[in-house]
Protein backbone atom coordinates (compact mmCIF):
# COMPACT_ATOMS: atom_id res chain seq x y z
CA UNK A 1 0.00 0.00 0.00
CA UNK A 2 1.39 3.50 -0.95
CA UNK A 3 2.08 6.25 1.42
CA UNK A 4 -0.66 8.46 0.31
CA UNK A 5 -3.17 5.52 0.22
CA UNK A 6 -2.51 5.27 3.86
CA UNK A 7 -3.00 8.71 4.42
CA UNK A 8 -6.42 8.63 2.46
CA UNK A 9 -7.44 5.91 4.70
CA UNK A 10 -6.32 7.82 8.03
CA UNK A 11 -8.16 10.92 6.60
CA UNK A 12 -11.59 9.22 5.96
CA UNK A 13 -11.55 7.21 9.20
CA UNK A 14 -10.81 10.26 11.01
CA UNK A 15 -14.54 11.93 9.18
CA UNK A 16 -16.34 8.65 9.82
CA UNK A 17 -15.34 7.78 13.03
CA UNK A 18 -18.10 10.44 14.42
CA UNK A 19 -20.82 8.39 12.36
CA UNK A 20 -19.04 4.99 13.07
CA UNK A 21 -22.46 3.40 14.71
CA UNK A 22 -24.15 4.63 11.85
CA UNK A 23 -21.85 3.30 9.53
CA UNK A 24 -22.19 -0.46 11.22
CA UNK A 25 -25.82 0.05 11.17
CA UNK A 26 -25.80 0.50 7.66
CA UNK A 27 -23.47 -1.94 6.71
CA UNK A 28 -25.39 -4.82 8.32
CA UNK A 29 -28.68 -3.44 6.57
CA UNK A 30 -27.43 -3.91 3.56
CA UNK A 31 -25.10 -6.94 4.42
CA UNK A 32 -28.92 -8.63 5.26
CA UNK A 33 -30.49 -7.36 2.02
CA UNK A 34 -28.25 -7.77 0.07
CA UNK A 35 -27.16 -11.59 1.13
CA UNK A 36 -30.37 -12.65 3.82
CA UNK A 37 -28.69 -16.21 4.49
CA UNK A 38 -25.67 -14.65 6.00
CA UNK A 39 -27.88 -13.18 9.14
CA UNK A 40 -27.92 -16.83 10.65
CA UNK A 41 -24.20 -16.44 10.95
CA UNK A 42 -25.18 -13.52 13.35
CA UNK A 43 -26.57 -15.25 16.71
CA UNK A 44 -25.43 -12.19 19.15
CA UNK A 45 -26.47 -8.01 19.35
CA UNK A 46 -26.08 -6.52 15.89
CA UNK A 47 -25.43 -3.20 17.62
CA UNK A 48 -22.52 -4.64 19.71
CA UNK A 49 -20.95 -6.99 16.51
CA UNK A 50 -20.92 -3.33 14.90
CA UNK A 51 -18.88 -2.11 17.26
CA UNK A 52 -16.61 -4.82 17.16
CA UNK A 53 -16.44 -4.40 13.74
CA UNK A 54 -15.66 -0.67 13.72
CA UNK A 55 -13.01 -1.02 16.39
CA UNK A 56 -11.12 -3.62 14.08
CA UNK A 57 -11.87 -1.35 11.24
CA UNK A 58 -10.03 1.08 13.51
CA UNK A 59 -7.25 -0.81 14.77
CA UNK A 60 -6.05 -1.92 11.04
CA UNK A 61 -6.26 2.15 10.73
CA UNK A 62 -4.06 2.85 13.06
CA UNK A 63 -1.33 -0.07 12.15
CA UNK A 64 -1.41 0.86 8.55
CA UNK A 65 2.58 1.00 9.01
CA UNK A 66 2.83 -2.08 10.76
CA UNK A 67 -0.64 -4.16 9.39
CA UNK A 68 1.79 -7.52 9.29
CA UNK A 69 2.33 -7.08 12.80
CA UNK A 70 -1.30 -8.05 13.09
CA UNK A 71 -1.77 -11.14 10.61
CA UNK A 72 -1.74 -13.72 13.16
CA UNK A 73 -4.58 -12.02 14.43
CA UNK A 74 -6.44 -11.12 11.35
CA UNK A 75 -5.82 -14.82 10.95
CA UNK A 76 -7.08 -15.96 13.64
CA UNK A 77 -10.24 -13.95 13.28
CA UNK A 78 -10.35 -15.40 9.60
CA UNK A 79 -10.37 -19.00 11.41
CA UNK A 80 -12.93 -17.94 13.88
CA UNK A 81 -15.89 -16.78 10.83
CA UNK A 82 -14.56 -19.92 9.20
CA UNK A 83 -16.35 -22.01 12.34
CA UNK A 84 -19.40 -19.58 12.18
CA UNK A 85 -19.42 -21.09 8.73
CA UNK A 86 -18.21 -17.68 6.69
CA UNK A 87 -17.69 -19.27 3.46
CA UNK A 88 -14.85 -17.39 1.21
CA UNK A 89 -17.73 -16.26 -1.43
CA UNK A 90 -19.27 -14.47 1.65
CA UNK A 91 -16.37 -11.87 1.40
CA UNK A 92 -16.91 -10.11 -1.60
CA UNK A 93 -20.87 -9.76 0.05
CA UNK A 94 -18.96 -8.34 3.29
CA UNK A 95 -17.10 -5.93 1.12
CA UNK A 96 -20.03 -4.89 -0.75
CA UNK A 97 -21.65 -3.74 2.15
CA UNK A 98 -19.14 -2.48 3.58
CA UNK A 99 -17.83 -0.37 0.50
CA UNK A 100 -21.77 0.93 0.14
CA UNK A 101 -21.61 1.82 4.31
CA UNK A 102 -18.56 4.11 3.90
CA UNK A 103 -20.01 5.43 0.51
CA UNK A 104 -23.40 6.56 2.33
CA UNK A 105 -21.53 7.91 5.48
CA UNK A 106 -19.19 9.87 3.63
CA UNK A 107 -20.56 10.85 0.52
CA UNK A 108 -18.46 13.11 -1.67
CA UNK A 109 -15.41 12.20 0.53
CA UNK A 110 -15.34 9.13 -0.47
CA UNK A 111 -14.34 9.69 -3.88
CA UNK A 112 -12.39 6.87 -6.21
CA UNK A 113 -9.06 7.41 -5.12
CA UNK A 114 -10.38 6.97 -1.14
CA UNK A 115 -12.15 3.66 -2.52
CA UNK A 116 -8.88 2.32 -4.14
CA UNK A 117 -7.12 2.87 -0.95
CA UNK A 118 -9.64 1.16 1.32
CA UNK A 119 -10.09 -1.32 -1.56
CA UNK A 120 -6.22 -2.29 -1.18
CA UNK A 121 -6.58 -2.55 2.71
CA UNK A 122 -9.98 -4.90 2.44
CA UNK A 123 -8.09 -7.04 -0.05
CA UNK A 124 -5.14 -7.83 2.41
CA UNK A 125 -7.34 -8.33 5.70
CA UNK A 126 -9.52 -10.54 3.34
CA UNK A 127 -6.72 -12.33 1.93
CA UNK A 128 -5.22 -12.73 5.31
CA UNK A 129 -8.46 -14.15 7.00
CA UNK A 130 -8.81 -16.22 4.35
CA UNK A 131 -5.76 -17.57 4.78
CA UNK A 132 -6.63 -18.47 8.38
CA UNK A 133 -9.59 -19.88 7.20
CA UNK A 134 -7.92 -22.32 5.18
CA UNK A 135 -5.54 -23.24 8.04
CA UNK A 136 -9.02 -24.04 10.38
CA UNK A 137 -10.12 -26.45 7.33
Amino acid sequence: MEPHQKQLIKESWEKLRPDAERAAELFYMRLFNEDPHLRGLFKGDIADQGGRLMTMLGTAVAKLDGLEEMAPMIRDLGRRHADFGVKPEDYDSFCDALFWALHTVLGADFYPEVEEAWTALFEYLVDTMKEGALDAA
